[in-house]
C-alpha cells in the first residue's frame, strides 16, 4: 500500500520528516501508524542504546590513553553528540576545537511522538582537554526529570510540550542542568555548559544513517532548517552554539561536510556501524525496520561521497507541492555495493573505515581500501598506517 506525506497526521514533528531521509524511507514502507509505533517503542530504549555507544566510545580512548590501541586506524562514535564517527585520535583535538578547554554538553532527546511530549533520554559527558573525565545518562523515568525550573516552575521532563521552539528548550534546561552540575561537581562550576535539544526523529535518522558524509549532510539540514528551508523551528539546536559550529553551519552544504568530515576522519571514507549489543537488539525487536534501513540499502548501494557534495534540491521555492520542495536529486549514479569491498552484510553491520575520500575514483574501490572493520575498540584492523591529515577547519580540504 502507497503511503502518502498527506497520510501524516498534524504534529509537531510532520515538516521535518521529508527532510530526514531515514525516516521518509521508513514511513513510506510501513506507514505512519506502524512507524509511530516503532518510534514509541525505541522511545523507551534509546537509552541503552545511546549507552552502549558513549560506553564503548570511552572505553575505548582509555585503551588509547594507557598505549594499548593505535587510534589512527579505528574510528567509533564521537563523545559529544555520539551520532557520528570520528577517528579515535582525534576525539580529544576536535572537542577542545568545538568546545574549549573545559565544559559539559547535554544532548535531550525530545520524544515528539509521545502526546505528552516529553524529554525521553538525555546525555551527558564532562570534557577536560578534550577528554571525557566524566559521563552519565539519565532514561525516561529517571528522578532527575522531575526536577522544576526555579523560576517556571516547570519539570524538566515537560519542556518540550511546554516550550515554544528547541531553542526555548535547550536555554531552559541548561538552567535547570547547570545547577545540578554545579551540585554535583562543583569543582567544574566555572566551565562551559553547552546543551543540545534534539528531535527523536532526527536523533534515529542520524543513528541510522550509514554513511559519514552522508550524516554530515543531514546535520547540516538540522541545524538550517529555519534559514535554508523556511521550516518553523530548528530539527536539532545547541544553546549556546559552539563559536566554531555557529561559523560553519553558515558555509554552503558542500563546504560543511568537507570540513567536518575532514575535522574528524581526514576526509577518509566511514560508512558507520553498530556494537553487536546494538545489532542484536534491532534485529530481534525490529526486524522489518532493519531489513529496510540496513539490508536493502546495502543491497541497494550506499552514496558515494561523491554523490552526497552533489546533492541539491531544485525546487526548494517550490510553495504548493510540498514533497517536490524536498526531493534532492543528483547526477551521480554510482553507488557502493558489498561486492565492490569483498565483504558480506554481518561485516558491513559492523562500520568499515575507507582509506577512500571524494577525491578518489570510484573504480578504486575494492576490499584492498578497507582500514578497519568494526567500531573502537572491537574494531579489525587490515592496514596499520593511515595517510596524515589537514587539521585546518577553516582552509579547503
Amino acid at each position: 500500500m502507497p503511503f502518502t506525506y498527506g497520510d501524516i497526521p498534524a504534529c509537531r514533528d510532520k515538516h521535518f520528516i521529508p527532510l530526514m531521509p531515514n525516516m521518509w524511507k521508513l514511513f513510506l514502507e510501513v506507514g505512519w501508524e506502524k512507524l509511530s509505533g516503532i518510534f514509541m517503542e525505541l522511545a523507551y530504549n534509546v537509552y541503552n542504546l545511546g549507552y552502549e555507544r558513549l560506553k564503548n566510545t570511552v572505553d575505548t580512548a582509555k585503551l588509547i590513553l594507557e598505549g594499548k590501541l593505535d587510534g589512527t586506524t579505528i574510528v567509533n562514535y564521537s563523545l559529544s553528540p555520539p551520532f557520528y564517527t570520528i577517528r579515535n585520535d582525534l576525539q580529544s583535538g576536535t572537542l577542545k576545537l568545538l568546545y574549549g578547554e573545559s565544559c559539559d554538553s547535554t544532548f535531550i532527546i525530545c520524544n515528539t511522538f509521545d502526546e505528552t511530549e516529553q524529554i525521553g533520554f538525555l546525555m551527558n559527558c564532562h570534557l577536560e582537554q578534550g577528554l571525557p573525565v566524566d559521563w552519565w545518562t539519565v532514561s525516561h523515568d529517571d528522578e532527575l526529570l522531575n526536577r522544576r525550573h526555579l523560576k517556571l516552575g516547570i519539570k524538566l521532563k515537560d519542556l518540550p510540550a511546554k516550550s515554544k521552539n528547541y531553542d526555548q528548550i535547550g536555554w531552559r534546561a541548561r538552567e535547570i542542568l547547570q545547577d545540578v552540575r554545579n551540585e554535583r561537581t562543583p569543582q567544574w562550576s566555572n566551565s562551559a555548559y553547552f546543551t543540545g535539544a534534539c528531535r527523536m526523529t532526527g536523533v534515529m535518522n542520524c543513528l541510522l544513517e550509514l554513511s559519514n558524509y552522508e550524516l554530515f549532510f543531514h546535520l547540516y539540514n538540522s541545524y538550517n532548517t529555519k534559514r535554508l528551508y523556511g521550516l518553523e523551528d530548528l530539527m536539532f539546536s545547541y544553546t549556546p552554539f559552539p563559536p566554531l559550529l555557529s561559523t560553519a553551519i553558515f558555509l554552503d552544504q558542500p563546504g560543511f561536510v568537507l570540513r567536518t568530515v575532514g575535522l574528524c576522519t581526514g576526509l577518509n571514507w566511514s560508512l558507520q556501524g553498530f556494537h553487536d549489543s546494538n545489532i542484536k537488539y534491532f534485529k530481534e525487536n525490529f526486524a522489518e525496520t532493519w531489513d529496510i534501513l540496513m539490508n536493502q540499502a546495502w543491497l541497494q548501494g550506499i552514496p558515494l561521497p561523491q554523490m552526497t557534495l552533489d546533492w541539491k534540491y531544485p525546487h526548494i521555492k517550490e510553495k504548493k507541492d510540498y514533497m517536490e520542495k524536498f526531493t534532492r536529486v543528483t547526477a551521480l549514479k554510482r553507488h557502493l555495493l558489498l561486492d565492490d569491498l569483498g565483504i558480506n552484510l554481518e561485516e558491513a553491520y559492523k562500520g568499515v573505515f575507507l582509506n577512500y575520500s571524494y577525491e578518489d575514483d570510484p573504480e578504486t574501490l575494492s576490499h584492498d581500501k578497507i582500514i578497519s572493520i568494526g567500531m573502537g575498540k572491537d574494531a579489525i584492523v587490515l592496514q596499520k598506517k593511515v595517510k596524515d591529515i589537514n587539521r585546518d577547519f577553516l582552509s579547503s580540504p
